[in-house]
């Protein structure tokens, strides 16, 4: 997986490895320099997303026995934990100010936390319902309040 930034010089961000569920995240420069481990331990799998200023990558991160969302600082190799129980196969969506981050929990609801890993708060809880005819369905949605 490759993600860009809209610049055409932008750092790429990507997930490289060596076999079946033996991943781990990298950066570097469009040019092909300066390529960066941002993990510290392989992963079954994983979704990257830069933050709208790229300084920052969020990763869905799922290492078998538990699915976590990280910020993934490309230029100090810091982390930082915002939540387990994530879906590894959903993109995060950041705040356009990149201090909050939206994302679903394999429950399949939206949950919104704080980039810095503060509180996190749940915003939606699905629960699919049978339209009338039998032959269709949609989700039933429940909205929190983000303040």
């Amino acid at each position: 997986a490759l993600v860009l930034l809209p610049l055409a010089l932008s750092p790429l961000a990507f997930v490289a490895g060596d076999g079946p569920y033996i991943w781990d995240a990298y950066a570097m420069d469009a040019d092909g320099a300066n390529r960066k481990r941002l993990t510290s331990e392989s992963f079954r799998f994983g979704i990257l997303r830069w933050s709208p200023d790229g300084s920052r990558l969020a990763a869905c991160i799922d290492q078998g026995n538990e699915s976590r969302l990280w910020i993934l600082d490309p230029n100090d190799g810091a982390r930082t934990s915002v939540a387990d129980g994530v879906d590894p196969l959903d993109l995060p969506c950041w705040s356009p100010d990149g201090r909050l981050i939206l994302f679903t929990r394999r429950e399949n609801e939206i949950w919104l936390g704080h980039t810095a890993g503060r509180a996190l708060r749940k915003l939606t809880r699905f629960q699919p319902a049978w339209e009338p005819d039998g032959m269709s369905f949609a989700p039933d949605a429940w909205w929190g309040r983000t303040r």
